[in-house]
């Protein structure tokens, strides 16, 4: 005795071992049924689950109640929780892109919305200096005098504040364009 069910579109027979022929619709189960092992076999497998395969499958189709307009209430339950949960991320970003502002704002000294800028009142740090003339480009002409020196308004903007040229004597005596193009072509 197995449990037999068909899953094919259409309705669907199978040959008893009594010799008859058990007619299922889609979707219909019938328990108890006494079918050969041959018969099982040669079962297309598109249309028919036999055993705990059709039991599997018949547990698999049971929905959760629905209310009145045909909507799982589970399911509305697992989408409001997506939708919270998917809020609470978008709040947390948002939180995160004000911090993100806020901190390129204070590197924003001429207002124009983008960090550097000429208005540098406060002189910058030593650190802050030597952290730009890493970052000066040998191939970029504004990052240079035409003198082969680092052009001290590009300091400036990259340290964000005020630059000298003693100061950047100071901090790398030996710092040209030429050595520059050099370190780069090492890596």
């Amino acid at each position: 005795m197995t449990i037999v069910k068909n899953i094919a579109a259409g309705p669907r027979g199978i040959a008893l071992l009594t010799g008859a022929m058990l007619m299922l619709e889609p979707g219909q189960t019938s328990d108890d049924v006494e079918i050969a092992k041959d018969e099982i076999a040669a079962a297309d497998k598109a249309s028919f689950l036999f055993g705990k395969d059709a039991q599997a499958h018949n547990e698999a189709a049971v929905t959760p109640a629905a209310d009145e307009e045909g909507v799982s209430t589970e399911a509305l339950a697992a989408a409001l929780a997506r939708a919270e949960s998917a809020e609470a991320r978008v709040d947390a970003l948002l939180v995160e892109n004000e911090d993100l502002k806020a901190k390129l704002a204070a590197f924003d000294h001429d207002g124009d919305g983008h960090p550097g800028g000429t208005a540098q009142t406060e002189p910058a740090s030593d650190e802050s200096v030597k952290t730009a003339l890493e970052l000066l480009d040998p191939t970029k002409d504004e990052d240079w005098t035409a003198a082969g020196l680092p052009a001290v308004d590009a300091v400036a903007t990259l340290a964000g504040g005020k630059v000298t040229r003693d100061q950047i004597k100071a901090l790398a005596p030996d710092l040209t364009r030429e050595a520059a193009k050099a370190a780069l072509a090492k890596g």
